[in-house]
């Protein structure tokens, strides 16, 4: 069998049985036809049609193509019609998995200004720690990951989008003990818990290897765990308004929070470079994109109220 459309073209002769008809139907010239059914005839070594003595009729070999071809023309047909509703964004389906900063700052709003755009789209978005985000987006648990970039821009099979690159601002409980001293240094604040997600592997040198307060290294992996992980923002906050424990976010998320004071302690290494992760070589369905299209409006709308991130964006993936 040569192609689709010689099926099509077997299927609409035999259900006008006239070639000036049936190529009528099929939009093209009845010459085009008949070239056409003597090429695959040929191909196939026998004749499909009589034409001979009024209308044309399928013989026995054209009523096998006829039998066997109406399922492969109804399939791909079905197939099209997958393909054109995979198109639209309304009839997909999108799962993000989100580092908490970014969960914060922009992926949730970007769904929501999605849901608001497309309401048939299925929307989950699963706010995780950064580590597993990256997991999430290499085992396909997860269409597109947000999250902290710079260890996932070492993977091979990854693909990173920088989005936001901001220095970290340390804080804690408006009457925490630290705010009676005169001077916070590092190590003050390094004598406390800290609540949040895994500290990057980069900045493990800055902290130090002897145990603290503040957190354990992890020595299946090498990261710094703080010792109150939690998974969102509103977890760290809830925590630090309740406890001696301190901990770090970009100045987007702490403006206007009331019961913290920061610290006016600023290590330059303390800082979050968020951005888009994704599988190398995978096509984003539409959803996807339309995801990262609704972040980055979300964040040229917060550069134009005034918060700007501090930091140069880190390059995206080699």
């Amino acid at each position: 069998m040569q192609s689709l459309r010689h099926l099509e073209l077997v299927r609409a002769l035999a259900a006008h049985r006239n070639f000036n008809r049936a190529a009528e139907a099929l939009g093209i010239s009845q010459p085009a036809l008949t070239r056409g059914l003597q090429h695959l005839e040929e191909s196939l070594g026998v004749r499909l049609f009589d034409r001979e003595d009024g209308p044309v009729r399928p013989t026995a070999f054209g009523e096998i193509v006829i039998e066997r071809g109406e399922p492969i023309i109804t399939a791909f047909a079905e197939m099209r019609r997958e393909i054109d509703r995979a198109r639209s964004v309304d009839s997909g389906s999108l799962k993000v998995a989100a580092g908490l900063y970014p969960a914060e700052i922009c992926a949730q709003r970007a769904i929501a200004r999605l849901s608001g755009e497309h309401p048939m789209l299925r929307c989950e978005l699963l706010i995780k720690d950064w580590v597993e985000v990256i997991g999430d987006v290499m085992s396909g648990r997860a269409d597109i990951g947000i999250a902290d970039i710079t260890e996932a821009r070492d993977h091979a099979d990854l693909d990173v989008e920088p989005i936001r690159s901001d220095r970290l601002e340390l804080f804690c409980r408006a009457r925490h003990p630290l705010l009676q001293k005169n001077q916070i240094t590092l190590e003050d604040v390094l004598a406390y818990p800290w609540a949040g997600p895994h500290i990057p592997r980069h900045m493990r040198a800055q902290i130090g290897e002897e145990p603290r307060v503040f957190a354990v290294i992890d020595p299946d992996t090498g990261r710094v765990r703080p010792r109150i992980r939690v998974e969102t923002v509103s977890a760290i906050l809830e925590i630090v308004a309740h406890s001696d424990a301190i901990s770090a976010a970009p100045f987007v998320v702490l403006a206007g929070r009331d019961g913290l004071s920061t610290l006016p302690v600023e290590p330059g290494w303390l800082a979050v470079h968020y951005g888009f992760i994704r599988r190398r070589g995978v096509t984003p369905p539409p959803a996807v994109s339309a995801f990262m299209d609704a972040v980055r409006a979300v964040e040229g709308e917060l550069a134009g109220q005034g918060f700007v991130p501090a930091l140069p964006l880190l390059q995206a993936s080699r």
